[in-house]
């Protein structure tokens, strides 16, 4: 009986170390910002997101302004007055080439 309820207070001791090993990871964790590890978790994707998103609009933008001067330059080149330019940019944005990018 006695070797039964020493083999149970092993296996207590053994469960309680290991609770108390997860508790104090989590306590590491937190100890720096004082949040819990899921909510470290999040806000680490949310700024890899916002990280991402802001990559995109760079990207987005280079490639617009590419398109853009790619329009300008033969304009700049023959010299239009601002009537004809306007002009020539509508009929060149009703054109599927806008849509391209190279």
């Amino acid at each position: 009986m006695e070797q039964l309820m020493q083999a149970q207070g092993t296996k207590m001791i053994v469960f309680w170390n290991t609770v108390n090993q997860q508790r104090n990871k989590d306590c590491l964790l937190k100890s720096c910002t004082g949040k819990s590890s899921m909510r470290l978790r999040k806000e680490k994707k949310r700024k890899n997101q916002r990280h991402y998103n802001r990559q995109q609009k760079k990207e987005r933008l280079v490639q617009l302004n590419k398109h853009m001067y790619r329009i300008h330059q033969p304009l700049v080149q023959q010299k239009l007055t601002w009537k004809e330019s306007t002009l020539w940019i509508g009929n060149f944005m009703k054109e599927p080439l806008f849509l391209t990018t190279n």
